[in-house]
């Protein structure tokens, strides 16, 4: 028998899946409201609704392959994108960011982690910032200004908005899938240098499809010194306790008058610009 995929977007989601559900007063039954929700490996799509709420209080919409439908009242896309960044160590963060550079390829739009990473076509700055879980899905088809993500049990497609720029679209999805095939082949190389192997997931996805990955690309890591790789990252990360982070912002700081308040705004400043500087 053949399988019905169901199509999802944020005007299914409006005017027939939670109407269903609140007619048949199983909204409780059926949907998750959890405001601590964060994106994991099991998340397949979220999509944003700020500007025009679900029932005008839900920010967003996240399909979950164990949870099922959850619905977000306080927490935004932006702010699930930001959460998964955050998870990433100092060093990852910066080798990341290098590698964007090294290869020539965008890295705003994507939180790579080699077995799992989460897309958006648009960046942070932009609106709306609909996600979807690469590793969850199999397919990409675009069509006009809407683009499809076919979940890998062929059950769900989910539809996003595409940018505007006429073939940008394969370019950023292709960008992502490439920069985490580079993520996940130093992940190899450095296990390689402890004397262990790397276990992957075996599970095909738009992840490993080699037609989704800029093949030269990826072959030209086999150039990259990873060892002094690894050495630029360690001398980017500042250590936020040394002198000389410190007296970088020092002059705008009152010296004569030291009280607690003022040492908890230089921890700020601090915070503030290391964050920007990573």
């Amino acid at each position: 028998m053949k399988k019905t995929i169901k199509m999802m977007a944020k005007q299914v989601i409006r005017r027939e899946l939670l109407p269903d559900l609140l007619a048949n007063e199983a909204l409780e039954e059926k949907v998750t409201i959890d405001n601590n929700y964060r994106i994991k490996p099991s998340t397949l799509f979220a999509f944003d609704c700020q500007l025009k709420p679900i029932q005008d209080k839900y920010q967003t919409v996240v399909f979950d392959q164990e949870e099922g439908l959850i619905l977000l009242e306080k927490m935004t896309t932006r702010s699930l994108f930001y959460q998964a960044y955050k998870t990433a160590p100092d060093r990852e963060l910066t080798i990341k960011k290098f590698l964007s550079r090294l290869l020539n390829v965008t890295g705003q739009h994507v939180q790579a982690f080699g077995s799992y990473a989460y897309f958006s076509f648009f960046s942070l700055r932009n609106r709306p910032l609909d996600l979807v879980s690469l590793h969850q899905m199999r397919r990409f088809d675009c069509s006009q200004e809407m683009g499809h993500f076919l979940t890998l049990d062929c059950r769900y497609a989910f539809e996003t908005p595409l940018p505007a720029r006429k073939g940008s679209a394969w370019t950023l999805l292709q960008d992502a899938i490439t920069l985490n095939a580079a993520c996940l082949e130093l992940l190899r190389q450095r296990a390689s240098m402890w004397g262990c192997q790397l276990k992957t997931s075996r599970q095909k996805s738009l992840l490993t499809d080699p037609a989704y990955q800029r093949s030269d690309i990826v072959a030209s890591l086999k150039e990259v010194d990873l060892y002094q790789l690894y050495q630029e990252a360690d001398s980017k990360i500042i250590d936020l306790c040394s002198d000389s982070f410190y007296q970088e912002f020092a002059d705008e700081i009152d010296k004569k008058c030291w009280k607690i308040g003022d040492l908890h705004n230089l921890l700020a400043k601090c915070s503030h610009n290391y964050i920007e500087f990573k």
